[in-house]
């Protein structure tokens, strides 16, 4: 099972998601980077910690965009149990809230979360 493909397929109405962050991507704007950083699996259960970044368009008038796109998906990760494509998620957690985080390019606006989601196996 690919649980960062599988969220990125789910959060993809969002923005546009991947699971490396594309050379391109001040072109693709607003997006989602979703990567698996850790967690435990045995035969029962699968419990990823899933790293997201939303990535925008800094700008004065809204700096908070990046901001608000993490919201957004931390709305829908606290709606569960919920389906990701073909992956039901029993639970999940926001171990780190969205926080404004520093990047390369100075015209983007990075927000990242972390979460560990329960996934029956």
């Amino acid at each position: 099972m690919d649980i960062e493909q599988a969220v990125c397929d789910w959060l993809a109405d969002l923005g546009e998601t991947f699971t490396v962050t594309p050379l391109d991507l001040a072109d693709r704007l607003p997006a989602i980077r979703v990567g698996r950083i850790g967690g435990q699996v045995d035969q029962q259960s699968d419990q990823p910690t899933i790293d997201i970044q939303t990535y925008t368009v800094r700008d004065a008038d809204d700096p908070r965009s990046s901001l608000n796109l993490a919201n957004a998906v931390l709305d829908r990760f606290l709606g569960f149990p919920f389906m990701a494509g073909p992956v039901l998620v029993d639970e999940a957690h926001c171990s780190t809230g969205p926080t404004f985080i520093g990047y390369p390019d100075q015209t983007l606006s990075v927000v990242r979360a972390i979460y560990t989601l329960t996934i029956r196996r």
